[in-house]
């Protein structure tokens, strides 16, 4: 009996790799910030048609704030790095791309996973995250 998979290699962190939802998120903030500040301007001046633009500015914020929430619902995380080699673990070896290791001979070995391909943000959560995919000495 034997297990095989792909080994994830992270890439280092780009900045502003962000996802639809945080884009869609970020541009509701600042257009809300856009309306406070024409809110203040229009305070001195009270002009209808701005009342008017000020409302609607106003729902546009809600609605992207909606549409950002029900997004992050459906959307995946960004892959930040690729996938490179194997790993087969079998009954009596662990080998990792041509080399093999016993298993009497391994005195520690560590796996993580995070952050793979198609993985879900059901922790609403996102950001990069360096790690060091496993370790055997």
């Amino acid at each position: 009996m034997s297990f095989s998979t792909r080994i994830f290699v992270p890439d280092l962190p780009k900045r502003f790799t962000l996802t639809r939802s945080q884009k869609v998120s970020t541009a509701a903030f600042l257009l809300f910030i856009f309306t406070v500040i024409i809110g203040l301007i229009n305070g001195f001046f009270d002009i209808k048609i701005i009342n008017y633009l000020l409302i609607g500015f106003t729902l546009l914020v809600l609605l992207g704030l909606i549409a950002s929430d029900v997004m992050r619902l459906t959307e995946y995380e960004n892959l930040n790095g690729h996938l490179e080699g194997m790993l087969e673990i079998d009954i009596e070896t662990i080998r990792i791309n041509d080399a093999s290791y016993f298993f009497n001979e391994i005195t520690d070995f560590k796996i993580g996973i995070h952050n793979y391909s198609g993985q879900r943000t059901g922790n609403r959560r996102s950001g990069r995250h360096i790690f060091r995919a496993f370790q055997i000495h």
